[in-house]
């Protein structure tokens, strides 16, 4: 009979709502509680929560039997006596679950309720690590990359042909100079030999000169100044 009425009272309008609206934010994805107070004298009521406008197939879920903890699907009921307060506790948050709900007291008659207002965000977009992929094999760069020793060398583009710098010209120029001089200088002092070779003999023919010339008859004012001239050779 109590069965019967008490799905009665639920298909009527539940009007008696106790408290001001209790706000509850969650995360899409998350958990959230939702927690009503109660009177003390209801400790051993039976209590549910439904989703506006909390007929008759809005209800939600109910507390089980001596206050045990229900559970059914993403819910489940807490009916914390010591503090006097039922508690629903919705697991896997979805956008969905945004909106009004009421936390009811089963009494004969019209039931007690109390408000509350839930709100559900969206989930943070999980912020990607950066991309660890290497380079495909034929973009990689090949400029530091050495040949192989079985691969030919490659043939250069441009053959350049050494050509001699202005400093090895200056010094062949330098060497054939030196080598002029010197055969130069070895003709010169060959000359000169020859020269002082015939002067001395030239000299040595004038100084020839004779006894009588010797014995001091100087007779001849030029055979004196041969004399002279000898005594200084």
């Amino acid at each position: 009979m109590r069965t019967a009425l008490w799905i009665l009272s639920l298909c009527s309008v539940q009007t008696g709502v106790l408290t001001a609206p209790i706000l509850v934010f969650g995360t899409e994805g998350g958990r959230v509680e939702l927690t009503c107070p109660y009177p003390v004298e209801h400790i051993f009521t039976q209590k549910y929560l439904c989703r506006e406008p909390c007929g008759r197939s809005d209800v939600l879920i109910t507390s089980g039997k001596n206050g045990n903890g229900e559970r059914k699907g993403r819910y489940l009921t807490v009916d914390t006596t010591s503090a006097n307060t039922f508690s629903v506790i919705i697991s896997n948050l979805r956008l969905g679950d945004a909106g009004v709900y009421y936390c009811g007291l089963n009494q004969w008659g019209e039931d007690t309720l109390v408000k509350v207002v839930l709100a559900v965000s969206k989930a943070p977009t999980p912020v990607s690590p950066p991309s660890t992929t290497k380079a495909p094999t034929h973009l990689q760069d090949t400029s530091n990359t050495l040949p192989t020793t079985d691969a030919p060398f490659p043939t250069p583009l441009h053959t350049v042909t050494p050509t001699s710098s202005s400093g090895y010209g200056n010094m062949n120029s330098n060497t054939d100079s030196v080598i002029w001089m010197v055969r130069f200088g070895i003709i010169l002092g060959l000359l000169l030999c020859a020269g002082l070779t015939l002067l001395w003999v030239h000299k040595t023919g004038l100084c020839k000169i004779t006894p009588e010339v010797m014995d001091g008859s100087r007779q001849n004012f030029q055979e004196w100044k041969q004399l002279q001239y000898c005594a200084t050779v």
